[in-house]
């Protein structure tokens, strides 16, 4: 990334946590790392039983990841709230309204909590691409 000038990189929702030696060369080199937690272009579960997997997971995925200076920001998914927004789901009597509330119990309550609790230095976006302010409101 130095030699191409690449001042930014982002870690995508559907991939994987990267390993400590990423981090550290980020760090080393001044490279900013947009990170996004890993759920992507899907509708995941807000059962409890879930939840509390997916709590035990970022917290320690973040936990180990926010002591580099490399970490910009934290999103909590890619393309979810688009996809939300786009109809890109359907699951049979799965209503509009039930997906929205799922969304903000897992990204908002949920996520947004455990983000703000453990990294309160940076921001947390509830998706990325989002609509920003207007998805907030």
């Amino acid at each position: 990334m130095r030699v191409g000038n690449i001042n930014a990189v982002r870690v995508w929702g559907g991939g994987m946590y990267e390993v400590e030696e990423f981090y550290r060369l980020a760090d080393e080199n001044g490279v900013l790392i947009w990170h996004d937690l890993m759920f992507a272009c899907s509708l995941y579960s807000a059962e409890e039983a879930f939840l509390e997997s997916v709590r035990k997971e970022v917290e320690q995925n973040l936990y180990r990841a926010r002591s580099h200076p490399s970490v910009l920001v934290w999103a909590g998914n890619n393309e979810n709230e688009v996809g939300l927004m786009a109809s890109w789901f359907y699951a049979g009597g799965y209503t509009m309204e039930q997906m929205k509330a799922d969304y903000r119990r897992l990204y908002v309550e949920m996520l947004g909590k455990v983000v703000a609790r453990l990294d309160p230095s940076r921001e947390y976006l509830y998706s990325s691409p989002s609509n920003g302010i207007e998805t907030v409101e």
